[in-house]
C-alpha cells in the first residue's frame, strides 16, 4: 500500500508475503521512505550521542555541537556517494560480463571496423554499398598496369610493429562521362589539361577515446608507438600504397583539389617494373560544424567573418586528388601512332621513356610526321628508326666528350707509355701516332714529371699540337670491362643491335637500352594539310559535361552536419602526405629487390623526373593526357567521448546506429539522393525508426521506391 512505518522511529520489516507479491525486483515506494526514515533516525541519535559528549557552544571552545554536526553529516554524505558509486560500478561490471559473454570475445576499435564494413553492404542498396578503395591501373581490356590502394594502418603488439589491415572502405561514386577537362601546373608557364575517368570517394572513420590504461608495462624491444588517434590535436594513419607490375608503368601524381577545375598537385612519382611505394596518409579532424558555431557565437561580426573565411579555405582543402597517368596511351598519342602500337613494343617504350627523362629530347624529333595514310607498321618503324638516330646522335655526343677530357687530360699529364695503358690502348698513345708520341716523349726526356710547372707542360703541349691535329686514328678499342660500363648506345654507332638481347635486364629507367636497328628511312615530313589534320587530333570537344565542383562538397555536407541531429560528433578531416615514403624497386630481373626510405630531397627528385616526363607527354601542356584516373577522396571523423564499450554500457548508445545516421549524411551528399533511395528495402523501417528518423521522412521514403536510372 505505499505505507512505510508507524512512524515511532522503526523500521519496519518487509513481510515474505509481500515480497512474494512484489512483480518487479525494483523496491517498492513505501520501502524506501522506511529507509529513509531509518537513516534518519540513526543521524539523530549520533548528533544527540555527540552533543552530552561536547562542551556548549558559549564557552569559547574550538569544536562546538554545530561542527560536530555537520562534520557526521559530511562524513556519512561521503559514505552514500561512495556507496553508490560502487553500486553504479557492479552495475556496470555486470552488464560488461553479460555483453561480452553474449558477443563471445572483447570487441575492439578495429573489430568494430570490420564489422561497419560488413554492415554497409547489407545497410545500403549494391550500387550505394560503400566499395574496398582498390583499383586496378588498366585500360579497358587490356591487363593491368599496376594496383592502386589506400588500407588502414594498425599496431600489432604480439609483434612489436605497425602493419596493414585491409582497405579502407568508401562510398564511391563514379562521375558520367563524358567528363569537362580538367588542369594542373607543371610550373608557372605550363599547365597540362587531362579527361579520363573520375571518382568521388567518401571515407567516414570512427574515433573512440581512451579506454582506462592497465598498469604500464616495459613494451618489446622493437616496438613503434602506433599512430595517435584522430583528434584534433593528433592525426591517425592510412597507407595510400601503388604497385607497378613486370613491363609495366605509370605515373602517381598526389594533391589537393583546386577552384575552377584545377588539380594542385604536391607530389609526383613514376612507378615501373615492379616498383611499389607505401605512402602514409595522416588524418587531420576539424572542429566539427556545431563546435565551430557555438565558439564564434561570442565574438564580434569581424572576428566572425574573418573566422567563418579561414574555414571555407579549410574545408576546400581538406579534398584530397589522387591522379593515375597511363603512359603507354599517352606516348601513343605523342607519336602519332595507331592505339595499341607500343603494347607489345617494351624494349622501344622503355627507349622512348629512357630518352626523354634522362636525356629530355624534344617529343618533335621522335613524332611520327608521315602521311597518315600509312599502315600501323610503317608508322612503328619510323619512330624505330627516329629513336635509333637519336641514340647515335647521343653516343657520338659522348665520344666527343670522351676525347675532350682525354684530350685535357694530356695537357695535365705527361704524354708516357703508363697514361696511355691507363685508357687501354698501348698503340694508338691517346690519338697520336707511334712517331708523334716517340717525339713528344723525347722532348719531354730532360725533365722529369714532378720538375714540370703548367708554363713549360702549356709550351710542349703547344708544340705538339700541330701532331694532334694532323692524327687520323679511329677512337681507340675499349676493352670488355670498359665496354660493360658504357652505355649501350655505343651499338648505335656501330650500327648494330648486337647487344639488344640485354634490354629484358634493365628495371628501372635508369637503365639503359640499345637503340634498335632502323629498317626504315624516316618518313617525310607532312605537308601543311597533312600536318593541319595532325593538329586538329590534339582538340577538345567543347560538348562535355559540366564538371562537379569538388571542393564544396566538404562545405555541403558541414551545412548538412549543423542541421542533423546527431551532426555535431562528425568532424571534417583533412588527408596529409606523410613525410617518409617507403619504396621497394628491382633494377633488373635476376636482381635483388631493394627497399629505401623516401625522405624529402628524394621525393623532390621524382617529382622532377615526373615533371620532365609530363612536358614531354603533353608537349609543354599542348596536347591533353584522355588515359587517367581521377580519385577525389573526402574524408569525416565520427568521434565518440569514451570508448567502445563505456559508450555501450554508460551513455547506453548504439554506436552502430550512429555511424549508420552519419553514413546516410555523407552518402547522400556524395551521390545527391535522398536517403530513401539508397537503402535496402529491408532495412529501411529499421533505420526510419531507430537510426535516421529524421531523414527519412515520408517524401525520402517514398522515393526510396523510384528507379535509380535517372541519377546523374
Amino acid at each position: 500500500d505505499g505505507d512505510g512505518g508507524d512512524g515511532d522511529g522503526t523500521l519496519v520489516s518487509v513481510t515474505a508475503a509481500a515480497a512474494e507479491a512484489a512483480s518487479t525486483p525494483v523496491l517498492r515506494i513505501g520501502d524506501i521512505n522506511a529507509m529513509l526514515a531509518e537513516q534518519r533516525r540513526a543521524l539523530e541519535a549520533k548528533w544527540a550521542t555527540l552533543a552530552d559528549a561536547c562542551p556548549p557552544a558559549d564557552d569559547g571552545s574550538l569544536l562546538s555541537p554545530v561542527e560536530l554536526k555537520l562534520s557526521i553529516a559530511v562524513k556519512h554524505l561521503d559514505d552514500c556517494c561512495s556507496q553508490l558509486s560502487q553500486g553504479v560500478d557492479y552495475i556496470e561490471a555486470m552488464l560488461k560480463k553479460q555483453l561480452l559473454d553474449a558477443v563471445g570475445r572483447l570487441v575492439t576499435p578495429a573489430d568494430f571496423q570490420r564489422y561497419m564494413d560488413f554492415h554497409g553492404q547489407r545497410l545500403f542498396k549494391p550500387e550505394y554499398a560503400p566499395k574496398p578503395f582498390c583499383f586496378a591501373v588498366r585500360r579497358p581490356d587490356h591487363y593491368p598496369e599496376g594496383t592502386l590502394t589506400i588500407e588502414h594502418l594498425s599496431p600489432d603488439r604480439s609483434r612489436g610493429a605497425i602493419h596493414t589491415s585491409g582497405a579502407i572502405h568508401t562510398i564511391c561514386r563514379r562521375v558520367a562521362e563524358p567528363v569537362a577537362p580538367m588542369s594542373f601546373a607543371l610550373d608557372a608557364a605550363t599547365r597540362v589539361s587531362f579527361t579520363g575517368e573520375r571518382f568521388v570517394h567518401a571515407y567516414l572513420a570512427h574515433q573512440f577515446g581512451d579506454p582506462p590504461s592497465p598498469p604500464p608495462s616495459p613494451p618489446p624491444p622493437n616496438w613503434r608507438s602506433p599512430p595517435a588517434p584522430c583528434t584534433s590535436s593528433g592525426a591517425s594513419v592510412l597507407m595510400l600504397g601503388a604497385r607497378a607490375r613486370q613491363f609495366s608503368s605509370f605515373m602517381l601524381l598526389l594533391g589537393r583539389m583546386g577552384p575552377a577545375g584545377t588539380f594542385e598537385q604536391k607530389h609526383a612519382l613514376i612507378l615501373q617494373n615492379k616498383d611499389a611505394v607505401d605512402i602514409p596518409l595522416m588524418l587531420e579532424a576539424l572542429p566539427s560544424a556545431t563546435e565551430f558555431r557555438d565558439a564564434i557565437s561570442s565574438l564580434s561580426p569581424e572576428q566572425q567573418r574573418f573566422a567563418k573565411a579561414y574555414r571555407a579555405m579549410q574545408l576546400e582543402g581538406s579534398v584530397f586528388g589522387i591522379l593515375v597517368i597511363q603512359l603507354k596511351p599517352q606516348l601513343e598519342a605523342l607519336l602519332k601512332l595507331p592505339h595499341d602500337a607500343l603494347t607489345k613494343e617494351i624494349a622501344l617504350t622503355q627507349q622512348l621513356l629512357d630518352l626523354f627523362i634522362q636525356y629530355q629530347i624534344p617529343s618533335d624529333l621522335l613524332t611520327y610526321a608521315g602521311p597518315a595514310s600509312a599502315s600501323p607498321e610503317e608508322k612503328l618503324e619510323a619512330v624505330r628508326g627516329h629513336v635509333a638516330a637519336i641514340y647515335k646522335m647521343v653516343e657520338a655526343a659522348k665520344e666527343g666528350e670522351l676525347h675532350a677530357a682525354r684530350q685535357e687530360a694530356m695537357m695535365e699529364q705527361p704524354f708516357h707509355q703508363e697514361y696511355a695503358e691507363s685508357f687501354g690502348d698501348t698503340s694508338a698513345g691517346c690519338f697520336l701516332s707511334g712517331e708523334a708520341r716517340s717525339a713528344a716523349m723525347s722532348a719531354d726526356s730532360d725533365e722529369t714529371p714532378l720538375r714540370r710547372n703548367p708554363r713549360s707542360l702549356q709550351r710542349r703541349c703547344s708544340a705538339s699540337a700541330g701532331l694532334l691535329s694532323a692524327c687520323s686514328a679511329p677512337p681507340p678499342r675499349h676493352s670488355a670491362a670498359q665496354k660493360r660500363v658504357q652505355m649501350p648506345v655505343a651499338a648505335c654507332a656501330a650500327g648494330g643491335m648486337e647487344g639488344s638481347s640485354n634490354i629484358l635486364m634493365g628495371g628501372g629507367f635508369g637503365a639503359s637500352f640499345p637503340a634498335p636497328t632502323a629498317k626504315a628511312t624516316p618518313a617525310p615530313i607532312a605537308g601543311p594539310a597533312e600536318a593541319k589534320a595532325n593538329d586538329d587530333d590534339f582538340d577538345t570537344a567543347d560538348d562535355v559535361a559540366s564538371e562537379l565542383d569538388y571542393t564544396k562538397i566538404p562545405s555541403t555536407l558541414d551545412a548538412k552536419l549543423l542541421t542533423a541531429e546527431g551532426g555535431a560528433a562528425i568532424r571534417p578531416t583533412t588527408i596529409k602526405v606523410g613525410e617518409t615514403w617507403t619504396k621497394r624497386s628491382q633494377k633488373a630481373l635476376l636482381g635483388k629487390p631493394k627497399e629505401e626510405a623516401l625522405h624529402t630531397e628524394e621525393q623532390q627528385r621524382e617529382k622532377q623526373a615526373a615533371f620532365d616526363l609530363l612536358d614531354a607527354l603533353s608537349c609543354s601542356g599542348a596536347l591533353p593526357i584522355a588515359c587517367c584516373s581521377l580519385h577525389v577522396v573526402v574524408a569525416a571523423t565520427h568521434a565518440f567521448d569514451q570508448s567502445l564499450l563505456d559508450t555501450v554500457i554508460q551513455q547506453n548508445v548504439n554506436p552502430i546506429e550512429k555511424l549508420e545516421r552519419s553514413s546516410l549524411l555523407v552518402a547522400t551528399t556524395i551521390h545527391d539522393a535522398p536517403a530513401g533511395r539508397l537503402l535496402r528495402d529491408e532495412v529501411r523501417e529499421r533505420v526510419a525508426r531507430f537510426a535516421a528518423p529524421e531523414l527519412l521522412g515520408g517524401d525520402a521514403a517514398a522515393a526510396g521506391e523510384g528507379a535509380v536510372a535517372d541519377l546523374p
